[in-house]
């Protein structure tokens, strides 16, 4: 049987940017303390709100290797609180996205403009749950309404869908094959949007009405096969939208089980 890196990602280097995304991703549960006494040599920038409902949420900028790099922070439980979020859809330039996701993209947004104090270097987003959803968002965001997007790529561990099937459309169309916007959005080449998965995880499959629909290339851990299907690919031009089935298991949405499980891929490819 074919294993993941064998079948798509087979990329070392590839496979130690996951990783990195995937720590990055951690990093954004713990509090710039822990980070600066752990990472003393990383540069941190961090934005905090606090949402009733999702709990303290915030994002963290960090400039390494002449990159920069934003993650923001989930929810460990987000499959319980899917209810209590608006999931009603509010239109963008790029698609109708999640209102409750959006709704924590602005409170956390000045990240960005934290993360170009950096210099003009090409941003990488990252997060996880929740997280993985607003980093999309902020994705997005910049590809389409800043004045000069300066983006490198996009990595998130079991992220729900964050919009309609016109937003995996538009990724895929209007950012991911031909951004033709004055200068280009993207930079260093990557142009990429992978999304890891876990079969099993119940928070992939969110919200739970078919008119949503996923986006990017998903990696998705199981049998490790790669599954094109039922998501928007860069190799593809069709949507599939929601609608998972079981059985889930709840560890199988834990950050540190998706770390240990790239962190895996990164030694063994």
């Amino acid at each position: 049987m074919a294993t993941l890196s064998e079948r798509t990602i087979s990329n070392k280097n590839t496979w130690g940017l996951i990783t990195g995304c995937a720590v990055l991703s951690l990093l954004a549960y713990k509090n710039v303390g822990y980070i600066q006494r752990n990472y003393p040599n990383i540069n941190v920038g961090v934005v905090q709100t606090n949402i009733p409902i999702l709990g303290g949420l915030q994002a963290i900028c960090a400039n390494i290797n002449g990159g920069t790099y934003i993650a923001f922070r989930g929810t460990s439980n987000l499959e319980e609180k899917i209810a209590d979020i608006d999931i009603n859809p509010i239109p963008r330039v790029y698609g109708d996205v999640c209102e409750g996701v959006y709704d924590v993209y602005d409170q956390l947004k000045d990240i960005v403009g934290i993360a170009q104090g950096y210099g003009n270097q090409p941003i990488f987003f990252t997060g996880h749950s929740l997280g993985g959803a607003v980093a999309q968002i902020a994705t997005m965001e910049m590809a389409f309404y800043a004045a000069n997007p300066h983006l490198w790529g996009i990595i998130t561990f079991g992220q729900p869908a964050i919009g309609l099937s016109s937003v995996a459309y538009s990724w895929l169309n209007s950012v991911t094959r031909n951004n033709n916007r004055s200068g280009g959005a993207w930079s260093g080449g990557m142009r990429r949007f992978y999304r890891i998965t876990e079969l099993h995880d119940p928070v992939v499959y969110l919200p739970p009405f078919q008119r949503y629909a996923q986006g990017g290339q998903n990696a998705n851990f199981d049998d490790l096969q790669y599954k094109s299907n039922p998501y928007v690919d860069d190799n593809a031009n069709t949507v599939v939208l929601m609608g998972g089935t079981g059985p889930f298991r709840p560890d199988a949405h834990a950050m540190t089980r998706y770390y240990t499980r790239v962190s895996n891929m990164y030694h063994t490819s």
